[in-house]
């Protein structure tokens, strides 16, 4: 919903004069007749015949989230369109074009098939459109051996009880404290919700800031709260398990810390961008991880995509 919202938004400072609305159940509006319309593929996709009609173009965000085969709720959206519209057209925008199970997600036999522009990390960096990025892989290591693979990643039932022990967590919580003093905005990615709730209450033990924790059990209200605040400082840390990777829009984050060890290339790069947008507040922002990610998948201007 924040990047649906984040989106439209944008659009409408840079075209005042167009007709643009949403169609997200989540949001509550349900526009069918804008010139450009913000959608959330939960809410859209089997509409195509009976609600929204046919489209012209679709515009992907987050495109790596498009199945490369058999189906899903994109992939039925886009048959459907493609059978209304002669010529229809669908473009994907992503900062990481490939997924943990097949590969690359552009190749003459997908939906995406032709690269129509790219532009590396690195550039980016160098041009000013994306802040520094200083890593750092802290000494303490949390120990994968041993913790199975399920559906390509580190099996999240195993992983959560590897990380959530007493020792692990203020063992943790004491390094993220000591290397983020002189940093401002800290943003957090824990390996599951009890995890994540264990080391909000041992980073608040031992220093005087407070620590929120965002899953997807907070509450709706209670998460706009948790996140406008921690977008005005009233928050110096924000923890958070699997709902910040993608969208989140908090340009002041210059410290991402990486407590979630992952096998995919595209989720440790996800969470990494959180924290190199631009900002007056800040020359760089900090990677700190804790879970092998740097050494897994390499820097993230050289990630190694999965084969």
């Amino acid at each position: 919903q924040e990047l649906i919202q984040q989106n439209c938004e944008k659009m409408k400072t840079i075209m005042p004069d167009a007709s643009i609305g949403i169609y997200s159940a989540g949001l509550k509006q349900k526009d069918k007749t804008a010139q450009i319309t913000f959608a959330s593929i939960q809410s859209i996709y089997n509409k195509t015949m009976t609600e929204v009609g046919a489209f012209d173009v679709v515009l992907v965000d987050e495109a790596h989230r498009i199945p490369v085969s058999g189906e899903g709720q994109y992939r039925e959206f886009l048959r459907d369109q493609a059978r209304l519209v002669k010529g229809f057209k669908v473009a994907g925008f992503t900062a990481t074009p490939y997924r943990l199970k097949g590969g690359v997600i552009c190749h003459r036999k997908n939906i995406l098939n032709r690269i129509c522009y790219e532009v590396p990390v690195t550039k980016l960096i160098n041009e000013g459109y994306l802040c520094q990025p200083v890593s750092l892989s802290d000494e303490y290591q949390i120990d994968t051996s041993g913790i199975k693979t399920s559906a390509g990643d580190f099996n999240l039932k195993q992983l959560s009880e590897k990380v959530s022990a007493l020792e692990i967590v203020q063992k943790t919580a004491k390094e993220i404290i000591s290397h983020t003093k002189d940093r401002n905005h800290v943003l957090i990615f824990a390996s599951s919700v009890e995890h994540a709730e264990l080391l909000s209450a041992e980073i608040m033990s031992n220093c005087l800031h407070s620590c929120p924790v965002v899953s997807g059990e907070t509450p709706k209200e209670q998460r706009k709260l948790f996140l406008r605040d921690f977008k005005r400082g009233i928050h110096k840390y924000l923890v958070n398990c699997m709902v910040l990777t993608e969208g989140f829009d908090a340009p002041n984050i210059d410290c991402v810390v990486i407590v979630r060890p992952t096998q995919s290339p595209g989720l440790y790069m996800q969470m990494c961008g959180r924290g190199l947008r631009l900002h007056e507040s800040k020359k760089d922002c900090l990677i700190l991880d804790f879970g092998g990610n740097i050494e897994r998948h390499g820097p993230i201007d050289n990630i190694n995509p999965p084969p």
